[in-house]
């Protein structure tokens, strides 16, 4: 699929609250989007409710709609704004990309990410969405590398659980 609106020279800022797209993350994209043009935006998932669609502007927001390879826009993103909860951050995480949390986005859950994985994570209220992505920006290097480093946990967690299981049975 093309997306006449994305500009090859620009970063790339995906938002995602998973499969399902939250209010929250309609009203950060929207945010960022009247508030510059410097970025290519991308929200991926279904709206919980189709009037969430109407209000994003289709010139400032590349909607790419439910995808099933969300690791690969992982992967091809300078930064990814993910709510914070969900197996999506382990799988932002291993792709070594700096994480803007927003927090209590769904169902106004809070679950401290940032201060799990430390260094990785700049957490956000949606209406300081753009000043946590200049500060992602901004503190780019540091946390690709500490993403790196949680991101390889990740991936070693299975081994190291199951490792710890099979000792307590011998």
């Amino acid at each position: 699929k093309k997306y006449p609106n994305f500009d090859e020279s620009k970063k790339t800022i995906l938002f995602s609250s998973g499969s399902s797209i939250f209010k929250g993350m309609v009203d950060a994209i929207n945010l960022v989007a009247n508030q510059t043009d410097e970025y290519n935006l991308v929200l991926v998932g279904l709206p919980l409710k189709d009037e969430y669609l109407d209000q994003l502007d289709k010139d400032k927001v590349i909607y790419a709609g439910y995808i099933d390879w969300l690791s690969h826009l992982f992967k091809f993103a300078d930064i990814n704004v993910l709510t914070d909860d969900g197996i999506s951050i382990e799988e932002a995480l291993t792709c070594g990309k700096p994480i803007v949390t927003l927090t209590r986005v769904k169902w106004g859950r809070y679950q401290n990410m940032a201060g799990i994985y430390k260094g990785a994570i700049v957490e956000s209220e949606v209406k300081d969405v753009s000043k946590s992505i200049a500060e992602a920006f901004a503190n780019y290097e540091s946390m690709q590398k500490n993403a790196l480093m949680y991101g390889a946990q990740c991936l070693e967690a299975a081994d190291v659980m199951a490792d710890k299981m099979l000792k307590k049975l011998e």
